[in-house]
């Protein structure tokens, strides 16, 4: 076996199955699946076992609640030259993990696929195609965390996951992902995109990004320490990391500040005392306006110079068109 796909699962007894199929382990023995249960009150557990015993390159593990717990399990029982990661809700597209498995022989430290959420296509490939070296590949990420530091729809080398200890922080709630891939990123040598669509994204109602929740403010803070930490010493990335920041501030306003059913003036209140957070500040500040004069980073702009209403206008639309995505 070449590729294993880790996949963690809470209660997901309606897709679980799909997920499985869609990795082609039925019809493929360089694949292998490890499906780990953080914690279901379901029939996931019961639905996976009964597949384990069709497939004995399917196999069931167990882990503390939480997302992060499952895949760093996962990784610990990973025996190939190569991972990669399936959410439970999602698939692969027809002939996905074929599609990893042909590019193998490329050997890359990372190799990196579009994806479709829903009807949507995520052409990443086409994002790269202006930059070559390795650091500009990572600063273009950084640049573009929602889109492209995403755990799924990449291939890693399990080599450099496990010699450089890199796992999922169980202590963050949000952004973990990120900060994962971070890690691995500045420890890679050769990224590689791929101009093939592998993977489905499904956007549900109970989607954690497209949810309101009242710890998430303080979830996405001490994901951002915790990445400022990884990255303290790679000078290099310092323009793309306030670029990273600065969309964190963008998600905590969409998802936390503006979906939250609280009077304006409120709202206005916590978007002033975020913006004030040592790190966002700090991005905020040192932002350059040329790097920054982008429709995603408008409110940005207009927070900088303390235009929060007209800031609170552009977060509002924002989170408008996210209640139309899951409606």
């Amino acid at each position: 076996m070449k590729l294993t796909v880790i996949i963690p699962a809470y209660n997901c007894a309606s897709t679980i199955k799909k997920a499985i199929v869609s990795t082609n382990v039925f019809n493929d023995n360089q694949i292998a699946v490890i499906v780990v249960n953080n914690g279901s009150t379901d029939d996931t557990k019961s639905i996976v076992k009964e597949l384990c015993l069709d497939c004995s390159r399917i196999e069931y593990a167990e882990s503390l609640k939480g997302v992060s717990y499952a895949r760093n399990k996962g990784i610990e029982l990973t025996d190939t030259d190569y991972l990669t990661f399936l959410d439970a809700d999602d698939v692969y597209m027809q002939n996905g993990t074929k599609t990893f498995l042909n590019n193998l022989s490329r050997k890359s430290d990372l190799a990196v696929y579009n994806y479709q959420v829903n009807e949507k296509i995520q052409d990443l490939y086409s994002l790269t195609q202006s930059v070559s070296s390795t650091d500009d590949q990572i600063s273009l990420m950084l640049d573009n965390p929602t889109k492209l530091l995403t755990v799924w729809n990449k291939v890693y080398s399990t080599r450099i996951i496990k010699e450089n200890n890199i796992c999922f922080d169980p202590t963050l709630t949000y952004s973990e992902d990120s900060e994962f891939l971070i890690r691995y990123l500045v420890r890679s040598k050769t990224i590689r995109f791929f101009n093939t669509t592998t993977y489905r994204y499904n956007v549900t109602s109970g989607s954690a990004v497209h949810s309101h929740n009242v710890g998430m403010v303080r979830g996405y803070l001490k994901a951002i320490d915790k990445v400022r930490e990884d990255m303290k010493d790679r000078v290099v990335f310092s323009s793309s990391l306030n670029n990273f920041i600065l969309m964190q501030f963008n998600l905590m306003m969409v998802h936390a500040v503006y979906a939250n059913h609280i009077p304006y003036s409120e709202q206005i209140a916590k978007m002033k005392k975020i913006a004030r957070d040592k790190s966002i500040e700090a991005a905020i500040t040192s932002a350059k306006f040329q790097s920054i004069i982008k429709p995603r980073f408008t409110p940005i702009v207009l927070c900088k110079y303390h235009l929060y209403r007209m800031a609170s206008i552009i977060y509002k639309i924002r989170v408008k068109q996210n209640e139309r995505l899951t409606n």
